[in-house]
């Protein structure tokens, strides 16, 4: 499978575009999301609310669209009454892909908010501690030597699990994964081939967590 973009260019995606397509680049995106498996999922996802809250049930698919129309109405409030305050807002700033971020913020978050997204991080990362200190004891050949090709091989899975232990979960960049790898949109190419633009947008935030 292939997947990527020109890191130069905002909107440019990975594969050939039908040149009968009329739609901007940003407004494919805002479709791709949309028509997604990993958007359509969110219906089965309760949208957690406060104890004793007065508050309407709601799925995070709900959510998302609901999310989507408010940033969008404030990304045009923005263009329409702050354009002279910004120098070239229309450059750096676009309703569709704050719409379409707006869509796609939740698509990596697991159930039940972000007290089970800590849990499933720490289980994450004390399952790799493990399955480290599993395979630097294994004593494949039951001789209890290390050849050197034997220390190679841990020198390469120290390496490993040096990244592991750092990697762990986090739905921020669960939702990064699900609409550049795990969610397809044609055959062969991996993800859903969203401009960089777009996927600049879905990660909300300037820190890994």
């Amino acid at each position: 499978m292939s997947s990527g973009y020109d890191p130069e260019k905002e909107s440019e995606k990975s594969v050939d575009r039908d040149t009968e397509d009329q739609r901007r680049p940003f407004e494919r995106d805002r479709d791709r999301i949309l028509y997604s498996r990993e958007f359509r999922r969110l219906k089965d996802v309760t949208q957690v609310a406060r104890a004793g809250e007065s508050y309407l049930y709601h799925d995070r698919l709900t959510h998302s669209l609901k999310v989507a129309q408010v940033g969008r109405r404030l990304a045009e409030l923005l263009e329409k009454f702050y354009d002279a305050e910004f120098e070239n807002l229309d450059n750096y700033l676009d309703p569709e892909v704050v719409e379409t971020a707006s869509l796609a913020h939740d698509i990596g978050h697991p159930p039940f908010g972000h007290e089970i997204e800590e849990l499933l991080d720490d289980k994450v990362r004390e399952k790799s501690g493990e399955d480290g200190v599993e395979e630097n004891f294994e004593d494949t050949e039951g001789d209890g030597r290390n050849g050197e090709e034997g220390e190679t091989n841990r020198d390469h899975d120290s390496e490993e699990q040096d990244e592991s232990k750092i990697q762990g979960f986090e739905g921020n960049a669960q939702s990064f994964r699900a609409v550049t790898r795990l969610g397809s949109h044609r055959s062969g190419i991996e993800g859903i081939d969203l401009t960089r633009a777009t996927l600049n947008a879905i990660q909300k935030y300037p820190w890994s967590r």
